[in-house]
């Protein structure tokens, strides 16, 4: 989280965590081989076409209802397949699919990860920095965050960031 203001960054408002798009790749893998999907090890080429095609970002209820294989889906169908290079059409997982991008929102479910802030966190805490601003700069930063980076084109993905600040609590 960086903020920006009149293009003039606020370093001393910067935020970041050591999560990043291998990290979310490599959630992923796991998640494929847990379900016996064939994927070759070395053809992170074909993997990060899967994880790009069929992840998406939790909006509509909480981590937990995306987890739980029994209660309906309602991410869209297509986006529940992909075809392998070899013809196979395979069906990804749920959890798998949200997996990999919950880790940004929500570090604190990978043991691993406990200790890194999500999104909203590194959002919120970078305006909390900018204290020496007025209120309107605040509301300003806010009204005008910027989303960048192959992840963040995923389906879903502006709308929770949307939706997490507005139910942001200190």
């Amino acid at each position: 989280s960086y903020p920006i203001y009149e293009g003039f960054p606020l370093y001393h408002a910067l935020n970041k965590t050591k999560i990043g798009g291998r990290d979310l790749t490599e959630i992923f893998r796991k998640g494929i081989l847990e379900h016996n999907i064939d994927i070759k090890e070395g053809d992170i080429h074909t993997l990060r076409q899967v994880k790009e095609k069929t992840c998406s970002v939790p909006v509509e209820h909480n981590y937990s209802f995306y987890m739980d294989e029994s209660t309906e889906d309602i991410i869209k169908r297509e986006t529940q397949l992909f075809k392998l290079p070899d013809e196979t059409i395979v069906r990804i997982p749920r959890r798998t699919r949200i997996i990999a991008s919950e880790l940004l929102f929500t570090p604190s479910v990978f043991d691993d990860k406990k200790d890194e802030n999500g999104l909203i966190n590194l959002i919120t805490g970078s305006i909390k920095k900018t204290e020496m601003i007025d209120k309107k700069f605040k509301e300003n930063l806010i009204e005008n965050i910027v989303l960048s980076g192959g992840t963040t084109m995923r389906e879903g993905f502006a709308d929770r960031v949307y939706q997490d600040l507005c139910n942001y609590k200190e």
